[in-house]
């Protein structure tokens, strides 16, 4: 299962340098700079925007269908990536057909933009829980896989601890995903910045930081990557992706942000493997605790049977197997927790009767 996930991961790398490629080669490289077609964002046409816009839209809703982890922890996960598919689906709907503004214009991208940002907490909340599982972050509380008895699938504490960290992730989402949207609408500039660096950015440190955390660094690393990316060819002057009618820059920031998307998933993947891997451990750990305990048992067994064989006398069994165990041969309790009770008469003066045989 593990393996197709990472099969999936791969494969959208591959697929955003594809489109990456096909824009690169697209682009009049030796024709005079026209008219900018990226000014306006919002306005934005050309066909390069929108249709990253719809793979980024089918790579979320992929990405959901294969969430990792179990219960509550990926419901959150698959709830994230789902919301970003809505977002980039509203959005490419935008471009495609809604260019020029309107009021479904404008409900498109307020959809759109309330999504996403509920998206990028979603998946900080979604690593954070995974980090809970494996006992290495404290916060909000936490459990130890080694702690934990791997058949308890029913596990009251950590479902508490993974709750509240669903509750404030999901508060602080929530009230981003609806005023930081509004904000950008009556100061687009202040509302853009805030979204950037306190909304995109802390979600993006809090998902490296957990990942750096669980060993996920590999997807840490792609997702700065695709963040970077993203910024670049979105806020610095590229010619002639800047005046291309086919697949300018927003196109090219998209295929980064596939990069992205890809990359937080090998990063909620890697952390689940790590709780995999702790489970298994702990498993074989018991079991061979439980092999070790029935050879004991099974050792003492034999020497109760070869003493009762030499003696013929069945309190010698009994304080054989009662010795095995750690208990006192000649104390009325040892047979008593050997489970092997004696004949009412022979209770009377016990120690007597043990040193006779």
């Amino acid at each position: 299962m593990l393996d197709r996930m990472d099969e999936l991961v791969c494969g959208a790398i591959v697929v955003a340098f594809c489109f990456c490629g096909m824009g690169f080669a697209m682009q009049d490289w030796g024709g005079d700079p026209g008219k900018h077609t990226t000014l306006t964002d919002v306005h934005d046409a050309t066909w390069g925007t929108w249709v990253t816009g719809y793979v980024l839209a089918a790579m979320g809703v992929i990405f959901g269908i294969a969430a990792p982890g179990e219960g509550l922890v990926r419901s959150v996960a698959r709830l994230a990536f789902e919301l970003e598919a809505i977002s980039w689906a509203a959005h490419s709907v935008m471009h495609q057909f809604f260019a020029k503004g309107g009021d479904v214009h404008d409900m498109l991208w307020f959809t759109g933009a309330t999504a996403f940002t509920a998206a990028l907490f979603g998946k900080a909340c979604a690593a954070h829980m995974f980090i809970q599982e494996t006992g290495i972050c404290r916060c909000f509380g936490s459990l130890d896989p080694r702690e934990m008895d791997p058949k308890d699938e029913s596990d009251v504490e950590l479902q508490v601890h993974q709750m509240a960290t669903a509750r404030i992730f999901g508060g602080v989402g929530l009230v981003a995903a609806v005023t930081v949207p509004v904000l950008i609408l009556f100061q687009p500039n202040v509302g853009g910045w805030i979204h950037l660096v306190a909304v995109q950015g802390f979600t993006l440190c809090l998902m490296i930081g957990f990942g750096a955390a669980g060993g996920a660094f590999c997807g840490s690393a792609g997702m700065f990557i695709g963040f970077a990316g993203t910024l670049f060819f979105k806020h610095v002057y590229m010619p002639p992706f800047k005046f291309s009618h086919d697949f300018n820059d927003h196109g090219l920031a998209h295929t980064c942000w596939m990069v992205y998307m890809a990359s937080s998933y090998a990063l909620l993947l890697q952390l689940y493997a790590e709780i995999r891997l702790a489970h298994e451990e702990l498993e074989e750990q018991l079991r061979a605790k439980r092999e070790q305990e029935a050879l004991l048992a099974r050792e003492a067994e034999e020497e109760a049977q070869r003493r009762v064989a030499e003696t013929g006398c069945l309190i010698s069994m009994c304080c054989s197997a009662a010795a095995a165990r750690g208990g006192d041969p000649h104390s009325f309790t040892a047979c008593v927790e050997v489970r092997r009770p004696l004949p009412r008469m022979w209770t009377v003066d016990f120690p007597l009767l043990a040193r006779r045989g």
